[in-house]
């Protein structure tokens, strides 16, 4: 083999093992930079998680409270059922990165995802208004009762159903 022939073959061999190494690293840092990525998303939706499931325990004590009222026929209900404080940022960035349907069978989702319905401006305008209507006589004891077991109701089920995804997630 002539020189020429052994300076391009060391040269073709260690081109192609600097590329074959380079993707290699490159691969690395990237399964590296993925793998923390999605352990601090889960630590920042644990923590969400939690703080929902704060003000859901929150928003089941004033409906205990608001349903003892509308019995006792007390108008004065103190409490702003501001549903809008429902937080979803970290949620929302786990499922646009797929991480979501790594961790969560489909009920799982399908939970959350009525949480979101639920717990929203619009959820917040209607039980609001609802309890106007009822301080201002446009509902009766009756209805306004069960307009607040029935919220009180989806509420206990959103603890329960958050709690288990909570812990599910912690698991993973």
């Amino acid at each position: 083999m002539s020189l020429f022939e052994q300076q391009l073959l060391s040269t073709l061999i260690g081109t192609i093992s600097g590329f074959i190494l380079a993707m290699g690293l490159f691969y690395l840092t990237f399964i590296w930079k993925n793998s923390i990525e999605k352990n601090n998303l889960r630590k920042n939706m644990i923590r969400e998680y939690e703080y929902n499931l704060r003000l859901l325990d929150t928003w089941h004590t004033n409906i205990e409270n608001t349903i003892t009222k509308v019995i006792s026929n007390d108008r004065a209900i103190p409490y702003y059922f501001k549903y809008r404080d429902f937080q979803t940022i970290f949620l929302q960035a786990f499922f646009s990165r797929g991480f979501l349907y790594e961790r969560l069978d489909d009920d799982e989702i399908n939970s959350l995802a009525v949480m979101l319905q639920d717990f929203n401006l619009y959820g917040e305008n209607y039980i609001n208004g609802k309890i106007q209507d009822w301080k201002e006589g446009r509902i009766d004891i009756a209805n306004m009762k069960g307009e607040l077991e029935f919220e009180r109701d989806k509420i206990n089920d959103s603890i329960e159903k958050l709690g288990k995804i909570k812990e599910k997630i912690i698991k993973s």
